[in-house]
């Protein structure tokens, strides 16, 4: 294997999860501003890194409102301390839904949510499409921690020694990973019969999907 194979071995891929058809975003949107909107929409996992000025706010709200009409749940935003009335203004301005949320009791079937940081605790992100990448974060910790560090590293090598060190989608060997065959965040197990070897590619790409979910895009 030369170095320039073993570097594409190793990049990450993330495919398009996102929404395939984007109309109907709020006209108070500037073209590039209604551009980037699509764009984030159509990736599925993305982050808008535009400079001061060009209305972060605003695209991220019609973001939201497309996301929560398209999966019938709720979006929640999390923002430092003092950002969250900043929303709620901004939303008020451009005839925009969103409401301020102190707590999962707070959150409606669907809707626009904000509230800051340090409440996230207060809420289940399994039931909102908050950040989905941390969605599946919180599901991975709240399983883990029915399992010690030492139980989690024991299951991690049986189902390692199981699949013979390789990686059960692409054969891969090296830079390996436990996989959830049915996400957590779906309501999948710590069970073996749960559990496959992949690499760290693989488990990237596939995230929060089912294998079918992963495979069919």
């Amino acid at each position: 294997m030369s170095y320039s194979e073993y570097l594409r071995a190793k990049m990450l891929r993330d495919p398009a999860t996102g929404m395939r058809d984007v109309s109907g975003l709020p006209s108070a949107l500037f073209p590039f501003q209604a551009d980037i909107v699509r764009w984030a929409l159509r990736r599925g996992r993305a982050a808008i890194f535009a400079g001061t000025g060009l209305g972060k706010t605003l695209m991220e709200l019609a973001w939201a409102e497309k996301v929560s009409a398209y999966l019938g749940k709720p979006v929640l935003i999390l923002t430092p301390l003092a950002v969250a009335p900043q929303f709620i203004d901004e939303a008020a301005k451009f005839n925009l839904q969103c409401q301020r949320a102190n707590g999962q009791s707070d959150i409606a079937q669907t809707g626009v949510f904000v509230t800051n940081y340090e409440k996230l605790d207060r809420f289940d992100l399994m039931e909102c499409r908050a950040d989905p990448t941390a969605a599946e974060r919180q599901a991975r910790y709240r399983a883990r921690k029915k399992l010690s560090d030492t139980e989690w590293y024991s299951l991690r090598e049986a189902v390692f020694e199981r699949d013979g060190y390789a990686c059960t989608y692409c054969g891969a060997t090296e830079d390996l990973a436990c996989d959830h065959v049915i996400p957590l965040i779906q309501g999948g197990t710590n069970d073996m019969e749960n559990l496959t070897t992949a690499c760290r590619s693989c488990n990237c790409e596939k995230s929060g999907r089912t294998p079918e979910e992963w495979l069919a895009e």
